[in-house]
C-alpha cells in the first residue's frame, strides 16, 4: 500500500509491544523515519532494531508518559531524533488485566491519567 507518506517523521507512542509496534512497523514500510517509545530499553530497542534491519529509518525515546516530565523527556528525545515530527500516533495505555468489574475505583484516575491525560501532553 502507498500512503505517500515517504520521507515523514513519526512519533508513535506505545511502540515498544502490541498494536504500537504494528503501527511503527507499518509507518516504516511506507517510508516514515519512526520513533519507537516505551518504558523498556530494551523492548522499543528490539523493535527500532528491527525495523532498522528491513531497512527502515528508526529511533528509541523512553519515558513514562504519565508525568509532565516523562511526556516532555519522550517529546525531546524524539525531536532530537527527527528534527520534527509530522506525525504522531497517541497509541500509549494501559488498562490492568483483571478487568473491568474487578478494578477498584480508586483505580481509575491512574488509569485515565495515562490513557487520556498523556495524549494531551503530547498533542501539547
Amino acid at each position: 500500500m502507498n500512503l505517500q507518506l515517504e520521507g515523514k517523521r513519526a512519533l508513535v507512542t506505545g511502540s515498544s509491544s502490541g498494536i504500537g509496534e504494528g503501527v511503527a512497523r507499518a509507518l516504516a514500510e511506507e517510508g516514515v523515519a519512526v520513533v519507537v517509545h516505551g518504558r523498556s530499553r530494551e523492548r522499543a530497542q528490539r523493535v527500532a532494531s528491527e525495523i532498522a534491519a528491513s531497512g527502515g529509518k528508526a529511533f528509541v525515546a523512553l519515558g513514562d508518559l504519565a508525568t509532565d516530565a516523562g511526556a516532555r523527556e519522550v517529546a525531546t528525545q524524539a525531536l532530537a531524533a527527527l528534527g520534527g515530527v509530522d506525525i504522531l500516533v497517541n497509541n500509549a495505555g494501559e488498562f490492568p488485566f483483571r478487568g473491568w468489574t474487578n478494578t477498584s475505583p480508586g483505580e481509575w484516575p491512574e488509569i485515565y491519567n495515562t490513557n487520556v491525560v498523556s495524549m494531551v501532553r503530547m498533542v501539547r
